[in-house]
């Protein structure tokens, strides 16, 4: 055994991150049926499932007369969501005569975000069909 003396290793390494963006929407109905006059409710859950950040998410809902609205939390616009994060927005829709008549009611929302750095946007889409009750 030696005593007295130390070793010291400054050997680095680098390790480099490759940019993976990633964005998930999920969109639940607070009901599986409706009848006619019933209000809706849509809560439309987004999470950056990537290792980027992402700016500016937006909403998109046909259905629901929703064209690349933005997050809106506690008031204010969402404008950037890092690795892991998460928000929610809802939206409502009243059901019509045409709607119960036709016996469901497809809903299809998108979600869509830039990267960090502005080079190129992201998307997913969640679908759900909400039965008319008999």
């Amino acid at each position: 055994m030696r005593y007295g003396r130390s070793r010291v290793d400054d050997d680095s390494v680098t390790v480099t991150a490759m940019p993976s963006p990633g964005i998930e929407i999920t969109k639940r109905p607070d009901r599986e049926t409706y009848v006619e006059g019933e209000t809706v409710t849509c809560t439309f859950y987004i999470v950056n499932t990537g290792n980027l950040t992402l700016l500016q998410p937006t909403l998109t809902n046909w259905a629901l007369g929703i064209d690349d609205a933005p997050f809106i939390v506690d008031g204010f616009e969402f404008s950037a969501l890092a690795p892991g994060d998460s928000a929610e927005m809802t939206a409502t829709w009243t059901a019509s005569a045409a709607d119960v008549e036709r016996g469901y009611f497809r809903n299809e929302a998108a979600v869509s975000a830039w990267i960090h750095d502005h080079s190129e946007t992201i998307t997913d889409t969640d679908e759900v069909w909400i039965d008319a009750a008999v």
